[in-house]
């Protein structure tokens, strides 16, 4: 048996959750790729810190999403976010905040819960 596709946090944390993750893209985020099941956010340089802390933070209470931090071709990170296939609405959610084209609300009204 899999891993459930529920975020952890209460519904309002994972709108104030959201919310952090809009600021950072709004603050640091440089590029974005995305394919059916994974997306891909390229961070500049100093926002290391923050970048980690993040993800590390939504790791623990999306344990079904995939989390991989790395250094990126120049100083900044590369995060690749992973889902199974029935989770690509967080991928969504996630992906409409890194174009800002939709609010932490619209986000986590899709969130797995």
């Amino acid at each position: 048996m899999g891993v459930p596709v529920a975020c952890t946090l209460p519904a309002g944390a994972i709108r104030a959750r959201l919310g952090e993750f809009e600021e950072l893209f709004a603050r640091a985020l440089t590029d974005w790729k995305r394919e059916p099941l994974l997306l891909r956010l390229e961070f500049g340089q100093g926002a290391e810190e923050q970048v980690r802390g993040l993800f590390a933070a939504e790791a623990e209470c999306c344990a079904f999403l995939g989390f991989q931090v790395e250094s990126g071709g120049g100083e900044g990170l590369v995060v690749t976010v992973t889902a199974p296939p029935e989770a690509g609405a967080a991928l969504d959610g996630l992906q409409g905040l890194a174009e800002g084209r939709v609010s932490t609300g619209q986000a986590a009204s899709g969130w797995p819960r």
